[in-house]
């Protein structure tokens, strides 16, 4: 591909955060397969946009002028005000902006309109799972469907499968109401007499409030040396983490995709889960237990199971089912339909 693929995110590329993670893989793979790769980090706030984040967008549009422009769904409000003439402009979404728990009332209605706005403009749309493409679809009636394209998983050898009840336990995902990680604490509290730890790992500085909130209630019920929060930190020690951890706990409200939890698969580490949006696509060939969201006493009973017995099977079907999860490249289907997109357009063909 010779022409130039500008791709625009909200501030900077290295965040941790499985969206970024997803962003960042993709700009690698495409470069990898030879094409011309421009990273533009917007400034400002997102999603709502402030007058730093569209000027800019403006420059972004400005310096992609004649070319394809790939907009992470998190800044496409900046670019639904602005002139997007000259541009082929693409969508790559996550999940929907409203989706994100917590989000004020008032902001609601301007973020959908900015997401609809965006979306008309875009040429066109890329999901990251059939669940967001869908919901997206029944939100804003598409004309057509969004190109479906999952993430990456990083994979390591299926580890050997034991019979004993989970001791070291594992959350990722940063601290925000949609990850519901105060569900998690909350559900342990009762359990304080079972020999179990728990390491939380995500950026706790997108939400300051919930992550104030977070240890607050791991100190109300002396959680503190169980607990340990470890902020966002770098991939090769989370992958350490989720080498030595029994057991994945994903409570949120929400997901996409759920990457952390089809990571945890790809490792053969057994799954406890809320029931998300991307639950069937996402979980199904996992060992997953999955309880209702917000359901603080299902989750209880189920990290209360301490019968070696009811584990092993658990243990056995995540390391069976390992290997399914080593089959996505994004880039392979991405590619294809940016360089359609950039063919020129025979009128009567």
């Amino acid at each position: 591909m010779s022409e130039t693929l500008h791709v625009a995110v909200p501030g900077a590329l290295d965040q941790p955060t499985g969206g970024y993670r997803y962003d960042a893989a993709l700009v690698r793979a495409l470069r990898n397969r030879g094409w011309q790769v421009v990273v533009h980090e917007l400034p400002g706030c997102h999603p709502l946009p402030d007058p730093p984040a569209v000027a800019g967008a403006e420059r972004t549009l400005a310096a992609a002028a004649g070319s394809t422009l790939v907009v992470d769904g998190l800044c496409l409000p900046a670019f639904a005000r602005t002139t997007c003439a000259g541009v082929r402009l693409v969508a790559l979404i996550h999940h929907r902006l409203t989706r994100e728990t917590g989000t004020p009332a008032a902001s609601i209605a301007p973020l959908v309109r900015l997401e609809r706005d965006g979306l008309q403009r875009a040429q066109l749309i890329i999901c990251t799972s059939a669940a967001t493409a869908a919901d997206l679809q029944r939100a804003y009636g598409l004309p057509s469907p969004p190109l479906v394209a999952p993430p990456a998983i990083e994979t390591t050898a299926p580890r050997t499968p034991w019979a004993r009840a989970p001791r070291r336990l594992l959350a990722v995902g940063a601290l925000v109401p949609r990850k519901d990680v105060l569900l998690l604490i909350e559900a342990l509290a009762p359990l304080r007499h079972l020999p179990w730890r728990l390491d939380i790992v995500g950026d706790d500085s997108r939400h300051p409030a919930y992550a104030r909130r977070v240890r607050s209630r791991c100190r109300r019920h002396r959680l503190v040396g169980r607990i340990r929060l470890h902020g966002a930190i770098a991939d090769w020690r989370r992958r350490r983490l989720l080498r030595q951890a029994d057991l994945l706990l994903a409570a949120s409200r929400h997901e996409g995709y759920g990457m952390a939890v089809a990571e945890a698969a790809a490792a053969g580490l057994p799954i406890l889960a809320t029931a998300t949006a991307a639950v069937p696509a996402v979980f199904a060939a996992a060992a997953v237990t999955r309880v209702p969201a917000r359901d603080r006493l299902a989750m209880t009973q189920a990290l209360a199971v301490r019968a070696p017995a009811a584990w092993a099977p658990r243990y056995r079907r995540a390391r069976r089912h390992a290997p399914r999860w080593a089959t996505h490249d994004p880039a392979a289907c991405i590619a294809p339909a940016l360089c359609a997109l950039a063919r020129p357009r025979v009128i009567g063909a």
